[in-house]
């Protein structure tokens, strides 16, 4: 070791065995560490401080438990009920165009609408289903029964879808029937069904 020390000039080897002096390691910080029976163990102060704090910890973790339940956080939820939808049976007693001034609709003038040219209707599709079949006449959907307000080059005109089958649909239009085939021009049918 002395051979070692000697590469570098101004260190200094001191033999402690013989000059009988007690070393403990020394720690990272430059302080003496602890005597080896205290390694590894905390002293009994700081443990006395750590078991305090770990019943506080738990002490509260208690308390806001029962804070928590007696608020009611812990309920029991209530079982799903499946909402019953049905069919809505609104029919209104005016139509009107929500897109027209009011002050142009005819039921605000209280003017009768004029007599739509039949010409001017045009069946666009049909979805035939059983139970509920529509179909489409100048961009407004048509169902059997209801009366839809359609509009065309000479103004707005109330129709009403009589029936609908895969091949035609009959509406009434100012009480005339008139039949709308795609592809071909409406065909006015005699007499009210």
């Amino acid at each position: 070791m002395k051979q070692q020390l000697q590469a570098f000039p101004g260190i200094v080897a001191r033999d402690f065995a013989r000059e009988n002096v007690s070393v403990h390691p020394v720690t990272a910080r430059g302080d003496e560490a602890a005597p080896a029976e205290t390694v590894g163990r905390w002293p009994q102060g700081m443990r006395l401080v750590g078991i305090l704090a770990f019943g506080q910890s738990l002490l509260f973790l208690a308390l806001w438990l029962w804070l928590c339940a007696s608020v009611g956080a812990a309920t029991k939820a209530e079982p799903w009920k499946e909402p019953k939808l049905e069919m809505s049976d609104y029919r209104p007693t005016k139509t009107r165009d929500p897109f027209l001034p009011k002050a142009l609709s005819p039921t605000a003038t209280g003017e009768t609408p004029a007599v739509v040219d039949v010409s001017l209707l045009k069946l666009q599709g049909i979805v035939y289903e059983p139970v509920n079949p529509s179909a489409m006449v100048n961009d407004k959907l048509l169902y059997a029964g209801r009366p839809v307000t359609v509009s065309t080059e000479r103004g707005t005109a109330e129709i009403v879808a009589t029936e609908i089958t895969r091949e035609h649909v009959l509406v009434k239009v100012g009480g005339r029937q008139v039949e709308l085939r795609l592809g071909l021009p409406p065909v006015e049918k005699g007499g009210n069904p």
